[in-house]
């Protein structure tokens, strides 16, 4: 019995040991495409990291999705309250809001209500043209924060910019991983400095 026990302790000791290598070499695979694209690295808090507090308010978010016509407007204090849960600053997702959609103004964020153009996952109400389709904009907020506090982000050790997008939107996909980076951080540094705007 004994002899069971501890085969099965081994066992598992080698699955975490290989799991955590394989997230550690991805991890390095995408710093040194990160480092290759030259992109800076630094922001007003000194990083590019999703985590932390809030640099920007729940009434800034709602000014900008007002101003800029977007169906989720009025949602602003759902969009910054995954900070409370997640701990992750909402100027991100709000980042990757306008990239990915001008705020659900464009493309499948239109009918999905979908903040990042999330793929199909586990708990999406629907999935259509292999996109998550949500009931509610706090739904996919909800699911975005989910997704990047996870194990193939923060949980995984991706917590910056430069990490995250190679594996959200990798260049194998037709995207340019360099310029969504640039966007991302040209959007926070801007938001971060007081502008209600889009650069």
């Amino acid at each position: 019995m004994k002899e069971k026990f501890l085969i099965l302790i081994a066992g598992l000791l080698i699955i975490l040991s290989t799991t955590a290598s394989s997230c550690r070499q991805s991890i390095l695979y995408e710093n040194e495409n990160a480092n290759a694209a030259s992109v800076n690295t630094t922001s007003n808090n000194g990083t590019y990291s999703v985590i932390g507090q809030p640099t920007i308010n729940a009434n800034f978010i709602d000014q900008l999705l007002c101003n800029y016509g977007s169906p989720a407007r009025g949602t602003g204090d759902d969009l910054y309250s995954g900070e409370v849960q997640y701990n992750i600053d909402p100027t991100f997702a709000l980042a990757f809001f306008w990239h990915e959609s001008n705020f659900g103004t464009k493309g499948e964020a239109r009918y999905s209500k979908s903040l990042g153009n999330l793929r199909c996952i586990d708990e999406e109400l629907s999935c259509t043209d292999g996109y998550a389709w949500f009931a509610s904009w706090q739904d996919g907020y909800t699911q975005w924060y989910r997704l990047i506090s996870g194990g193939l982000y923060i949980g995984c050790g991706r917590t910056t910019i430069n990490t995250i997008i190679p594996r959200y939107a990798p260049a194998a996909d037709n995207n340019n991983e360099y310029a969504y980076i640039s966007n991302l951080k040209q959007l926070i540094d801007w938001w971060r400095a007081g502008n209600n705007s889009i650069p």
